[in-house]
């Protein structure tokens, strides 16, 4: 089974050096990543690190020249599924002897603590 890393988890390092980040979480092993936020990086430099690494094609739109299409790469559908087949793994194992009522109780409580976790930073 691969592990993925979210890169809040290490932010301390994140927020000085993004890419120096995403370079030594690869280094120990880690295939797959989540970011939450841009570590005070524009939108531009952190897709021009996913198309650095495979991630994303960039394509001049063909309607509107001043425009820059984003395209997932197969690696990132490759990606993408692993990081569902996971979810759904974790999601199984964790919740099992609950109820359908407990499952959706706990995942509306869950949402409510992360958004007040974001309200307090």
């Amino acid at each position: 089974m691969e592990y993925g890393l979210q890169m809040y988890s290490v932010r301390d390092i994140t927020q000085d050096d993004l890419a120096g980040a995403v370079a030594k979480v690869a280094k120990i092993g880690y295939k797959l990543i989540e970011f939450a936020g841009f570590f005070g990086h524009s939108a531009q430099e952190v897709t021009a690190m996913l198309e650095e690494n495979g991630f994303v094609l960039r394509r001049r739109s063909e309607s509107d020249r001043r425009a820059v299409e984003v395209y997932p790469t197969q690696k990132a559908e490759e990606t993408l599924s692993a990081v569902r087949a996971v979810y759904r793994s974790w999601r199984e194992k964790l919740f099992y002897d609950l109820t359908s009522e407990e499952r959706d109780r706990l995942e509306s409580l869950l949402e409510r603590l992360a958004r007040r976790a974001e309200d307090i930073q």
